[in-house]
């Protein structure tokens, strides 16, 4: 529920930042909104204004028609997504490894760079700055590739436990269908990433997602925990944070907070320590 809005305009161009002096204080969502919409498409042409909306103490930037992003029809691995002082992260940062940018879920190229941009932008850079040693394990992912070939037909049914016929046989096809119907990861829309921090003790994760939790915006955040192979500990942790606006409000999940087991849920609506 929200207890305050706060809709707060700045100069990007002059790139002068948010002094938390409130432009406009409402106690009305919708309005706020409709305040937002309004800014964005006046200030759209130059891109000189953004405005800011705060939900509960937390900030994020209501989206603009980003004119770089419109301005590409191809996408390098060196495209900055975010930059502040040495921070900085490129495309090739947020697009997990062996993974190629497409559009997908309904989405353009562009329009899931900008989310990984605004995923960037609000919250994997503030927590570099508070974590230095922040690194990225995976951000966008392709959706699920059905098999085509019979090697790529048989992996699939070895892992539904089905007959291994290399057939895409009724039973297998039904199994597919499925599997793309479940699809709902965030990474899939460039709203996601996993991060890890190195050299830190596995039970300092859990005051590092509660610092998040109170400090950065998010549509969702997990501690998750997976058994470790031969040439890892026994528990390997790492966190994922999803950030995704839809007309300039922030998006929440259903369950927005969690702790996850080896890819299953452990614990809902709340961080556990599994170590």
């Amino acid at each position: 529920m929200v207890s305050k809005v706060i809709v707060v305009d700045f100069t990007d161009g002059a790139k002068k930042p948010y002094t938390g002096v409130p432009d406009t204080v409402l106690n009305d969502t919708e309005k706020a909104n409709q305040i937002i919409k309004a800014r964005a498409k006046k200030d759209e042409p130059k891109r000189t204004m953004q405005s800011w909306i705060v939900e509960d103490g937390q900030r994020f930037i209501a989206p603009t028609v980003d004119t770089e992003i419109t301005s590409f029809n191809y996408f390098p691995g060196t495209f900055i997504l975010s930059k502040n002082g040495k921070r900085k992260f490129t495309l090739q940062d947020l697009v997990t490894k062996g993974e190629v940018l497409q559009e997908q879920k309904g989405l353009s190229e562009k329009e899931i760079v900008q989310n990984l941009r605004n995923l960037a932008t609000n919250c994997l850079d503030p927590i570099k700055a508070k974590y230095p040693n922040m690194i990225i394990s995976s951000g966008f992912r392709r959706s699920f590739q059905p098999p085509e070939s019979v090697d790529q037909i048989k992996k699939f049914q070895k892992s539904k436990k089905i007959k291994q016929t290399g057939i895409l046989d009724d039973l297998t096809q039904t199994a597919i269908n499925k599997v793309i119907a479940e699809e709902k990861s965030d990474h899939q829309l460039g709203a996601a990433a996993d991060i890890v921090f190195l050299d830190t003790p596995i039970e300092e994760y859990l005051n590092i997602v509660l610092w998040i939790q109170q400090h950065i915006p998010h549509k969702q955040l997990l501690l998750e925990y997976k058994t470790g192979n031969d040439n890892q500990p026994p528990l390997v942790p790492w966190i994922h944070i999803a950030f995704l606006l839809a007309n300039g409000i922030l998006l929440k999940s259903e369950m927005t907070i969690g702790t996850y087991f080896n890819q299953a849920l452990n614990t809902p609506n709340k961080f556990v320590p599994l170590a």
